[in-house]
């Protein structure tokens, strides 16, 4: 599995049981942009609040361990030749990607805590600014693994990585994937 954001541990919990799992990430730690949203002034229309983010992403790894799923953190699937060889499923939830070079400008206004000061919070948190961020912004990232696919391997794109959205939505597509199982694979099957 390439990703350690939330839709990526849901999916390695739910399907640990049975399976050998290994999430790589190619961050030193799990989270993925899930650590960025809680600088956020909104997240999922309520207040967000940085330790409840960071403890639900250590709960999911929590999780994961205890159900003997495997990390390889700093390690990045997409650039190192051969990583997921050996596995029959390579799961894609890599997130997604923002258009028209808009990270760094996301990225200061987060780290700065511009996007919480009283006039820009108002802009960023009307619902047509919101949803322009998360849908029309940002693309979802599965692309960039297509040569890593093998023959042979079923591949499955789970979250944002198969289509920008919420975090709401993400997380929806890993709980489809993962407890419809083999079903899950036939129908969200996603041919790079």
């Amino acid at each position: 599995m390439i990703g350690a954001g939330p839709a990526g541990l849901t999916y390695a919990s739910l399907v640990a049981e049975g399976n050998y799992v290994t999430v790589f990430e190619k961050e030193a730690q799990p989270g993925g942009a899930f650590k960025s949203a809680a600088k956020a002034p909104l997240f999922q229309e309520v207040d967000t609040e940085a330790r409840s983010f960071t403890r639900y992403i250590v709960d999911l790894v929590a999780t994961c361990r205890a159900k003997g799923v495997q990390f390889r953190l700093a390690a990045d699937a997409g650039a190192a030749s051969g990583l997921l060889a050996g596995f029959d499923t390579v799961v894609i939830a890599t997130g997604a990607q923002y258009r028209f070079g808009l990270r760094p400008f996301v990225n200061w206004l987060l780290d700065t805590g511009i996007a919480r000061a009283p006039g820009i919070a108002r802009v960023f948190t009307s619902p047509s600014v919101r949803n322009w961020f998360y849908y029309k912004a940002r693309r979802g990232s599965a692309p960039r693994f297509r040569h890593l696919v093998r023959p042979g391997q079923c591949v499955l794109v789970i979250g944002d990585a198969a289509r920008a959205g919420k975090s709401k939505e993400a997380i929806a597509s890993a709980f489809e994937a993962a407890l419809l199982g083999a079903s899950a694979k036939d129908s969200l099957k996603n041919k790079l």
